[in-house]
């Protein structure tokens, strides 16, 4: 009975005289009313509904009434959307308001006695979405890219790649919506490239790197859709030298692109896809026994992708998922030169990627920015000829590839930055990221056996030089997993003046590492567009799974080589000669394992001349404790030290490296009206190391210090350039 008490007095047209006179009063003390709530008037009910474009209650809205003369009532909608009123009979303005949602204005009449309900339809605010799609502000450290600069840009995912390249020297991280790894848009799908170049910033983990964040459109416009396709022949190719005559080639593919929205303001869809057929043939000229030997070996690509991406505008939030798939398969990899058709390989690559990823406003004015990843990548080879390997030094190479096996990666990942309102001159930074890997590959290489021979007169006569043969298997698996949390403060010390003051703490719990980054950065502006940037910081490398996956690989316990020297043939063992099984080269990661440390300073100068951007930076670097390996049983005096085993390779934390470089670079803006970009962009540096990699063994692993040197990346001077020009009357 109470029950149904409650609900006659609540229904819609239900008259409540005590709750009237509460409603009254309510809307008086929130408002400015100035008429008295306990007015004996002739009045009705307005019940009031504020949803959005999806149909969603939208709390907190600001509900304002008025009427000619005094009368002024604002209450705020409840938590379900609802606000209800009870008003003088009369003709009133009502007016509807939302931060991020367009105001609405309509005219109601409230009737003596009468209960009216009205629906209202917010639709989110177009200024409100390229405020909320990028959390970062732009300022002296950050510089975003609108529509009407990138009008001058081809259409293309690729011309938008080089205008990004030739902005940054190259050499930023480049990230869409927030997320690494993925394919670049087209130009026509992004909102704004906001480039942070602030290198120093805690928040991120590259070294000296800039950052750049792609922004797509949510939901804006109409649909677009292209479409094409590549054809190719022959007729197109030149001749190999190698060859005799025009070898076959051919090509067939398209591609397709798509974007729109499918509710307007609301939720948008941009679909990719790619399909390429390739077929052509490789040279090979070989000597064998019965004389020159010219093959052709047929290669064949087949590549097909698909990517769907979604934009949602939920309230003040923006929520973006990310779905690519994409598989490449080859017939007759493999081969090179001097190996004949049989040594080819199939190899067949599968990837799935998702992604998804929330930027909201939260409470306080507090921005959030949750992304969420996980990919799966599965790598095949099999060999097209069961067979043992012959090898006749530069004459041929015959039989089977011996190479078979699959790798499966999984990882996922999880990154949330907050970003907290400026105070005080203030604008903090913080979040945390966490990423695992799981790795399992299971591979078999040279298991039927490799004849060597030293010449193909040592061939005809049946003389092999040395027989190999790995026996066992490498099935391995490895996960890791990679944590960082990160504090920085923006700091606005005078109008002209900034400091970034920031800390990451990394940790690497699969090699018990870890360490804190301190970083310092200074931004200076002055006027007539000149600005001055220095920055001071220490960065950490992870400790390559890579590594981590070769150690267990190669622990001495999973597979053994066996070598025979002047071995019988067709039988390796048939002269007789005792099987010889030589100790397996081992790998091993010293303990106390550190991530390796970069220090890098630089600072950079930058100039705006007339419609010209002009940019000098010169920065040093210098890395600490990389990982070197040495090789501990070398032979002395022809024995080693060590007999039960072979090339003992040990990881060890001695690897140094430096680098100096001095960047100068133009960029012309937008030119000739607003149809011209230019850009030039010049590097002088200078790179060296101890080695190149983690396994590259020095000469004398006695003094690894003897290997110093230019690095393979020791580019002393590099000129990049790149003109874009949109012609008239496209759009």
């Amino acid at each position: 009975m109470t029950l149904l008490l409650a609900l006659l007095l609540t229904w819609p047209g239900a008259t409540d005289p005590a709750a009237t006179q509460t409603q009254a009063t309510s809307a008086g003390t929130q408002g400015t009313t100035r008429a008295a709530a306990q007015t004996t008037t002739p009045s009705g009910t307005l019940l009031l509904d504020v949803v959005d474009a999806t149909g969603g209650v939208l709390p907190a809205a600001t509900v304002t009434l008025r009427q000619r003369g005094t009368r002024t009532v604002e209450v705020a909608s409840d938590d379900h959307g609802a606000a209800r009123l009870t008003l003088p009979a009369g003709r009133y303005e009502v007016t509807v308001a939302l931060d991020g949602f367009d105001t609405v204005t309509r005219i109601v009449t409230i009737a003596t006695g009468r209960s009216q309900r009205l629906r209202i339809e917010l639709a989110l605010s177009r200024l409100a979405e390229t405020v909320t799609v990028e959390v970062a502000t732009t300022g002296v450290t950050e510089t975003s890219i609108g529509e009407a600069q990138l009008e001058a840009i081809a259409d293309d995912p690729e011309a938008l790649d080089a205008f990004i390249a030739e902005l940054t020297g190259g050499d930023a991280e480049v990230r869409v919506d927030g997320f690494s790894g993925g394919r670049t848009p087209r130009t026509s799908e992004v909102a704004q490239i906001v480039v942070i170049s602030d290198p120093y910033s805690a928040q991120f983990h590259t070294v000296g790197q800039a950052q750049v964040n792609v922004v797509t459109k949510p939901g804006l416009g109409a649909w677009h859709g292209w479409a094409g396709s590549d054809l190719a022949t022959r007729g197109l190719q030149a001749r190999d030298v190698f060859a005799s005559a025009r070898l076959d080639y051919r090509r067939a593919g398209g591609w397709f692109s798509a974007s729109g929205p499918i509710r307007r303001a609301r939720t948008s869809v941009s679909l990719d896809g790619f399909l390429r057929r390739d077929s052509q043939e490789t040279p090979a000229l070989a000597l064998t026994g019965a004389g020159a030997v010219k093959t052709a070996t047929r290669v064949r690509d087949h590549n097909q992708s698909l990517m769907v991406r979604t934009t949602t505008a939920v309230g003040q939030a923006l929520l973006r998922n990310h779905v690519e798939v994409e598989r490449a398969s080859r017939a007759g990899a493999g081969v090179s030169d001097l190996d004949l058709p049989e040594r080819a390989l199939g190899t067949t690559r599968t990837r799935l990627m998702v992604r998804s990823g929330l930027t909201a406003a939260l409470r306080g004015g507090i921005e959030q920015d949750l992304r969420v990843s996980g990919s799966w990548l599965r790598d095949t080879q099999t060999p097209v000829t069961e067979a043992r390997t012959i090898l006749v030094l530069g004459a041929f190479r015959s039989g089977g590839a011996q190479t078979r096996g699959a790798t499966r990666v999984a990882s996922g990942q999880a990154e949330v930055n907050w970003k907290l309102p400026p105070r005080r001159g203030h604008h903090l930074r913080t979040g945390l990221s966490v990423d695992a890997t799981d790795r399992r590959s299971a591979s078999l290489s040279n298991y039927l056996g490799t004849f060597v021979f030293a010449s193909l007169a040592d061939f005809a006569v049946a003389s092999p030089l040395t027989f190999t043969q790995r026996i066992g298997t490498s099935d391995v698996r490895v996960r890791d997993l990679r944590s960082a949390m990160y504090l920085h403060d923006q700091v606005q010390l005078r109008p002209t003046l900034q400091a970034g003051l920031g800390l990451r703490y990394e940790w690497q719990p699969t090699v018990h590492a870890q360490s804190p980054a301190p970083r310092l950065s200074l931004a200076w502006v002055r006027p007539k567009g000149l600005t001055v940037r220095g920055g001071l910081g220490r960065f950490f490398g992870w400790y390559d799974t890579g590594l981590l996956e070769e150690a267990r690989r190669l622990d001495g316990s999973r597979f053994s080589e066996i070598i025979l020297q002047s071995p019988a043939y067709p039988d390796p063992l048939a002269s007789g000669a005792m099987q010889a099984t030589p100790p397996s080269t081992r790998v091993v990661a010293a303990p106390g394992v550190t991530l390796s440390s970069h220090w890098r300073a630089s600072l950079t100068v930058e100039r705006r001349v007339w419609r010209l951007g002009l940019r000098a930076t010169a920065s040093g670097q210098l890395g600490r404790e990389e990982p070197r390996a040495r090789n501990l049983n070398v032979p002395v005096g022809g024995v080693r030290p060590d007999p039960s085993v072979g090339n003992l390779l040990r990881i060890m934390p001695l690897g140094r490296s430096d680098q100096v470089g001095l960047d100068l670079g133009v960029n012309s803006g937008s030119l000739w009206g607003k149809r011209l970009q230019a850009t030039l962009n010049y590097s002088l540096g200078r790179a060296r190391n101890d080695a190149d990699g983690a396994l590259s063994l020095p000469a004398n692993s006695q003094h690894p210090t003897l290997e110093w040197g230019a690095s393979r990346n020791d580019l002393r001077h590099r000129l990049t350039g790149a003109l874009n020009v949109k012609a008239r009357g496209v759009s």
